[in-house]
């Protein structure tokens, strides 16, 4: 079974949706049986697409997993595995900051780099130019926010003296607040890139071209690592298949996400053709690549002595899970 379930962004209702329907959903999508697992994810977007198809392509039913697929911003994601709500949070870069301050949780997946940009209006055409602006992103402590302020230090631009932070958590909204005038520039991901640009809008940065940065992937706590190794091989081996689904299939994935995303199919497609490069086929990386991105989260935190990387990720799952699925072939 795969269940999504969205919470919206305002504090009010995110409350509710946690002590109301979640308390119902976590009754019966928690793992007091083992083939249940909730995993919590911020908005609709391609990289959502990773556990999107895994569900509805049947991945996940293949593992005889139930997954609970529930949208609340990443900061209540990751707050929330500490509470026991969530098994699983997409919110790595979240789920990183909050293991330099000594929190107990371990990536165990990346599906990709960044896929953020920076848009404003034609005239604001360089980094340069953002000095005295106002631009939105997602929330404090965010990667959208870890990025902007790394753009924005890299060029000489104080982040808090400087420019105004606008705090709009949802991606399409923060593209509305942009064409509407309310803020100048925006840290946009797709599809609300590709509907920028209709709106005579430009990119003035892509943020991996100026920082190291990751973006989204599974990331759990050290706890449901160590009661339910077994379920997380499941879940991480059912992801890497919709992950390399993604990579391998344009025609099945834009179909899927124009049915889930609720976009049309030049928007997919034009989306996919921008992204798809920067998923990473194997869902993981290590190393210097690893080492950077600790290196950077560290800063942003004002962490002087980070723990070591294989205290803050355990990839030794999706190692297994690529070679057991050496051999498997994409369903049509």
């Amino acid at each position: 079974m795969f269940k999504r379930i969205e919470c919206l962004s305002s504090t009010a209702v995110i409350l509710i949706c946690l002590l109301g329907s979640m308390e119902t959903i976590a009754a019966q999508v928690t793992a007091s049986r083992p083939n249940k697992a909730t995993i919590s994810y911020p908005a609709p977007s391609i990289s959502a697409m990773v556990l999107e198809i895994a569900g509805q392509k049947g991945f996940y039913k293949e593992e005889d997993l139930d997954i609970g697929l529930v949208r609340v911003p990443g900061t209540t994601g990751v707050q929330g595995m500490l509470a026991g709500e969530f098994d699983l949070a997409t919110n790595v870069g979240t789920a990183l900051n909050a293991s330099l301050k000594a929190a107990a949780f371990k990536l165990i997946m990346l599906n990709e780099s960044t896929l953020f940009w920076l848009y404003a209006k034609p005239e604001t055409n360089s980094v340069a130019k953002l000095k005295g602006k106002k631009i939105a992103m997602s929330t404090r402590g965010s990667l959208t926010d870890i990025n902007l302020t790394s753009l924005l230090q890299k060029y000489e631009i104080d982040p808090v003296r400087d420019v105004l932070k606008i705090v709009i958590t949802d991606p399409g909204t923060r593209l509305v607040a942009l064409h509407s005038g309310s803020v100048d520039a925006a840290v946009l991901s797709p599809p609300s890139t590709v509907r920028a640009r209709t709106l005579g809008l430009r990119p003035v940065v892509f943020f991996g071209d100026e920082v190291e940065s990751i973006y989204t992937g599974l990331s759990t706590t050290d706890k449901f690592i160590r009661d339910e190794p077994e379920k997380v091989q499941r879940i991480v081996r059912a992801s890497l298949k919709g992950l390399r689904y993604l990579k391998g299939n344009k025609q099945g994935s834009v179909a899927l996400m124009v049915k889930t995303l609720r976009i049309d199919e030049p928007t997919a497609s034009a989306t996919y053709d921008e992204t798809i490069g920067a998923f990473l086929i194997t869902g993981f990386q290590e190393g210097s690549y690893l080492e950077k991105i600790v290196k950077l989260h560290s800063r942003f935190a004002q962490v002087e002595n980070p723990p070591p990387t294989d205290r803050l990720s355990d990839f030794s799952f999706i190692r297994r899970a690529n070679d057991q699925l050496r051999d498997w072939r994409l369903p049509k």
